[in-house]
């Protein structure tokens, strides 16, 4: 059994005084609701100018899994970390997790657990989801709080206003079916609603068995199971719009083959408030939002458990727990022919992690132990043209404090030698300095202008920065707690490090033909302090893992970087009912030694040519990418081959909000390896422990969408 989580401890942010002024200009147009309430919208979000919109039918989309994350791939740069069919950790161009900022309906999504099994893109499931939004390039102040990378926020679907005084019924069913994994999905909402009142309830429920690879091996550990529950109201007067919302998640036993462990149960809860209104010029926001995560994983479950180096069976058990409260206020107005925002955020977090033993209750570890991180951010923008040049300039200031409790273990006498060891490292650990403060200036500025009648040009300069997370921190024992990144090394933190410093140019052009829009974006970054794996100089901790694991234990450190690349998007009218999309994506990154970044997407793209008439379309989607040789070397990171993948898709409406669609996911039953899926930890899977995770061979998918 695992642990009782710790209750909820109950914090007030201290909210110090900032100087200092931020100035920059927000575009940030409001989020408008489809016309079709049965259909999920990929949008992309570019420049300064107003976003362009790529909407997207879910029953064609090359997606059958109930997380979210598979979806970044539609985006030029975008891409994720595959660790388990519901744990995709976002990836934008070459920056994973704390460097993107990823929303569950506008509100930040803390991960339970400290591998992110229960990652933000994965919060919201997709039969309950609307739209999925990417800020593309130089990301707003107002909108990415900390890190280098973009922003998402994953909309779920919660009804309509009414059209009068009177109350109206509406709702939505979806029905999802994959053979190959027998995946069941099933969505809804019920909406009550006038013209100023609206209240939702949302349900979803998904649940799989293991999926089998092109050439019909089963991948163990790629099961899984949750529930969701979602309960909105929205007041519409004509002082603004206000919004409360409650979720529940049920999380059961999952797999994470990439990992050391999976999912044994992630129970969440999460609530808050929103109001956008207009007072005269005046246009306000605010949000408050609460969240708490319990979240037990084990390594026996679903897998057999591993054996030491001394032949001794390890069954281990984590009980995890988060809790995250984020405040937001923001006010825009008319300045000097211009926009000027002015807005204050917070954000406090708490962390805990404990590892056991089943086998014997009186081992104990305690992982990560009272670990906080506070956050108070004050920023400004100002938007403005600028005779035929449209200009943002944004400016921001983070106080940040992160600090941890003191820890220790027990290890129920295993081995002498090896307590004695941990008892130095705890020792070493409980008498360092556990409370961090690193203060962060964030500038940039975007212009963009029109050349001709065909072509506008984007440019963007930024400086970020990013404080390292707890896990990088203060990783005290070796352990492959790492945030996900699922290298099967283990790992050890530095309390020392220093935060991380990016300096970025982001060049972009959008050219509009006759049949053809092309949208290249070139980009170089450099990043100082930036925290990657490297050897351990620990000898106290090199000696405990070489006893438990047989290799020596990596350790977090700061080197310098570089990241460039190129990534397209384009989309041709082809005739009056054929259409083609697609999108391309590189980058490259290396240390200041010249070594290749870990886990990073080589050269890929996807492209879809869709048939369509007044009430049925036919699609043909297209995925590949390019082997990838560069590699990282510090962690013996494999190389890949490249692959591509060939599927199709046709969708019917047999009424207005009756839709019936049938697919047929990788036709040709490719046997391929996505260089992001990780490498297999689970013994007797149809891929050998340590070899890179197969994707997904052929399946039928069926899908149903009923509205109302």
């Amino acid at each position: 059994m695992y642990p009782v989580p710790r209750p909820a401890l109950i914090r007030r942010a201290g909210f110090a005084l900032l100087a200092g002024l931020t100035v920059v200009p927000s575009v940030l147009p409001l989020q408008g609701r489809a016309s079709d309430a049965h259909a999920m919208e990929v949008v992309v979000v570019t420049g300064v100018q107003p976003k362009d919109r790529l909407s997207v039918d879910p029953v064609s989309v090359n997606h059958s899994g109930a997380d979210n994350g598979d979806l970044l791939k539609l985006f030029p740069g975008g891409n994720r970390n595959a660790n388990g069919p519901i744990s995709r950790i976002s990836q934008y161009r070459g920056l994973l997790a704390g460097h993107n900022t990823v929303l569950s309906d506008g509100h930040l999504y803390t991960s339970g657990g400290p591998n992110r099994m229960d990652s933000p893109m994965s919060y919201t499931p997709s039969g309950l989801t609307e739209a999925v939004t990417l800020y593309r390039g130089v990301t707003s102040v107002s909108l990415a709080p900390e890190g280098m990378g973009t922003v998402v926020n994953v909309r779920s679907f919660d009804g309509y206003y009414g059209s009068d005084s009177s109350l109206e019924l509406s709702g939505r069913i979806g029905l999802g079916y994959s053979e190959n994994q027998h995946g069941q999905r099933l969505g809804g909402v019920l909406t009550i609603a006038n013209d100023s009142n609206r209240v939702s309830v949302l349900g979803s429920q998904d649940r799989a068995d293991d999926y089998s690879a092109g050439d019909s091996a089963e991948i163990r550990a790629t099961q899984y199971e949750r529930e969701q529950y979602r309960l909105s109201y929205r007041h519409l007067s004509n002082i603004g719009e206000i919004g409360l919302h409650y979720v529940a998640n049920d999380t059961g036993s999952s797999g994470t083959p990439a990992l050391g462990m999976d999912i044994g149960f992630i129970d969440s809860q999460a609530y808050g408030a929103d109001y956008e209104g207009q007072f005269g010029e005046v246009a306000l926001t605010a949000s408050a939002a609460r969240t708490r995560v319990d979240h037990g994983m084990d390594n026996f479950s679903l897998r057999a458990p591993p054996v030491s180096t001394m032949g001794m069976v390890m069954k281990r058990e984590n009980a995890a727990s988060a809790d995250a409260t984020n405040l937001a206020f923001g006010a825009a107005f008319p300045l000097t022919a211009g926009q000027l925002k002015l807005g204050i955020d917070q954000l406090a977090t708490e962390h805990d992690s404990d590892i056991t033993n089943p086998m014997n209750s009186a081992f104990s570890i305690a992982n990560f132990n009272g670990v906080k991180k506070e956050r108070l951010g004050l920023y400004g923008e100002y938007n403005r043209g600028l005779g035929e040049w449209q200009v943002e300039l944004g400016s921001r200031v983070n106080l940040i404090n992160i600090s941890s409790a003191g820890v220790g273990a027990h290890l129920a006498m295993m081995n002498p030698m090896q307590q004695g060891r941990i008892d130095e490292l705890a020792t070493a650990f409980n008498h360092s300095d556990r409370d961090r403060e690193y203060d962060q200036l964030h500038l940039l500025i975007k212009a963009s202008r029109t050349i001709g009648d065909s072509m506008r040009f984007n440019v963007g300069l930024a400086r970020k920065e990013r404080a390292p997370s707890y896990q990088e921190l203060f990783l005290w024992v070796p352990m492959e707690a790492t945030g996900g990144l699922a290298d099967s090394h283990t790992y050890i933190g530095d309390v020392n490090l220093d935060g991380e410093v990016g300096y970025e140019v982001n060049l972009g052009l959008d050219w509009r033909g006759s049949i053809v829009t092309l949208k290249p974006e070139l980009f170089y970054r450099r990043v100082e302090d930036f925290i990657t794996g490297g050897a351990s100089t620990n000898m106290t901790a090199n000696m405990f893992a070489m006893m438990v694991t047989g290799k020596q234990p990596l350790q977090f450190t700061n080197r310098d970087a570089r990241f460039y690349g190129i990534d397209l998007s384009m989309t041709s009218s082809l005739g009056e009912a054929l259409d083609l999309t697609g999108n391309l994506s590189y980058v490259n990154a290396k240390d200041e030694n010249g070594d290749y970044l870990y886990r990073i997407a080589p050269l890929n793209g996807n492209i879809e040519v869709r048939y369509r008439r007044d009430r049925w379309y036919l699609s043909a989607v297209a995925e590949a990418a390019a082997r990838q040789r560069h590699v990282a070397a510090y962690n013996q990171e494999l190389n890949s081959s490249g692959w591509g993948t060939l599927s199709i898709y046709s969708g019917f409406e047999w009424a207005p909000g009756f839709e019936f669609s049938v697919g047929v996911g990788n036709i040709f039953d490719k046997a391929y390896r996505d260089h992001l899926s990780g490498y297999n930890r689970v013994p007797g899977s149809g891929v050998a422990k340590g070899e890179r995770l197969y994707g997904q061979g052929r399946s039928i998918i069926l899908k149903l969408n009923l509205g109302w």
